[in-house]
């Protein structure tokens, strides 16, 4: 749901549809929210990807993204993605962020991220992965792979966290 507090930053914010064959390249994003009733979805590509059908093909971010405030959620393509899919991406960018943080999607929540791949270093005070930070209800990681520096409360070199039922990695 679209609140007036939230705030969707990346090169497209909010997105239902689809995005693909596109790069983001030395872009420096920086967001700063200090309000407790600010939740910010940040990404190089969408802050947030919702609706069945939603995809994100073939694209990367290769910058620098930093993100501070009370709640977010950041990844290097997506900050969140719901009833989507991420499909042929990767992430050679530092995402640095005091929240939650991973090179492809902050959060995967009835969705899929497949032949994706992390090079960059991900920075989190708390979840934080190399490819999905928070993998929630219903969602599937397959065939992804990271080899950038993961640093974090909870830190995986593929998933942060594993918060829902009926979700795999593969």
């Amino acid at each position: 749901e679209n609140d007036d507090t939230d705030v969707y930053a990346g090169l497209f914010g909010y997105c239902i549809g689809s995005i693909q064959n596109l790069g983001v390249k030395y872009a420096d994003i920086t967001v700063n929210l200090t309000s407790r009733s600010d939740f910010a979805y940040v990404g190089g590509i969408a802050g947030y990807v919702s609706r069945s059908g939603a995809s994100i093909r073939n694209c990367y971010f290769a910058g620098e993204m930093h993100v501070t405030s009370i709640v977010l959620i950041a990844g290097g393509l997506v900050g969140y993605c719901s009833g989507g899919e991420i499909v042929d991406c990767y992430n050679a960018g530092t995402i640095d962020s005091n929240f939650h943080a991973a090179g492809i999607v902050g959060e995967l929540e009835q969705s899929a991220v497949v032949h994706c791949y992390n090079s960059g270093e991900i920075i989190s005070n708390s979840a934080g992965g190399g490819i999905v930070a928070r993998l929630s209800y219903n969602s599937h990681v397959s065939d992804c792979h990271n080899t950038g520096k993961i640093s974090g409360y909870s830190g995986g070199g593929i998933v942060g966290e594993i918060i829902g039922l009926w979700s795999t990695v593969s």
